[in-house]
């Protein structure tokens, strides 16, 4: 994973990007619930933008190449198949060096009644639902996966499930053969 100066994290949630420190990080947060907590805890983050739109049509404001990298974390599978491939096509828009991607190996069943709460207490369990599952065979040439068959594994969950990340290098940069230097556990991508 290269550590770019300008980073667009697409549903950062409550616990943002952080495997590096970027000059700017454009957090897109599409619950507004989540906004006060993030404005408090990043108040004093040089660089911090907060974000409030859906995507992928609130990432049509973006212009061309004007990231970085774009990053999305546990956010494809929210969207149906359709909607995470308008979103991937709108990463490769905007971003100039690397998408980084990750997700459930494939569908993870994620659902919630009407006024059921989230993890965090919250009440955004629309956006919350899982509406699709993603496999490697699912991001075409140039993308690379990495696969964790159990990533998913509590104690008293019946079945494991597996998760991956994906990225794609846009720049010809190598991942494979950059630099052999040693790297933490959070940078070696």
């Amino acid at each position: 994973m290269h550590h770019n100066n300008v980073v667009l994290d697409i549903g950062c949630g409550l616990n943002p990007f952080s495997m590096f420190t970027p000059g700017i990080h454009l957090a897109v947060e599409p619950w507004g619930q989540y906004h006060p907590l993030l404005r408090k805890r990043f108040s004093n983050v040089p660089g911090f933008v907060l974000l409030n739109f859906l995507v992928p049509e609130g990432l049509s404001v973006l212009p061309d190449k004007s990231a970085d990298s774009v990053f999305m974390f546990d956010v494809i599978e929210h969207l149906d198949k359709d909607q995470g491939h308008l979103l991937l096509a709108e990463a490769e828009r905007i971003a100039r060096d690397q998408i980084g991607i990750f997700t459930p190996l494939g569908f993870i069943d994620q659902s919630y009644e009407a006024d059921d709460k989230d993890a965090w207490g919250f009440d955004n369990t629309l956006l919350q639902t899982h509406r699709s599952g993603w496999t490697p065979s699912d991001f075409g040439p140039g993308w690379q996966c990495f696969v964790c068959d159990t990533y998913h594994s509590h104690p008293g969950r019946e079945l494991s499930f597996g998760a991956f990340f994906a990225l794609k290098t846009l720049t010809g940069r190598d991942l494979q053969h950059e630099s052999a230097a040693p790297r933490t556990a959070g940078e070696h991508l």
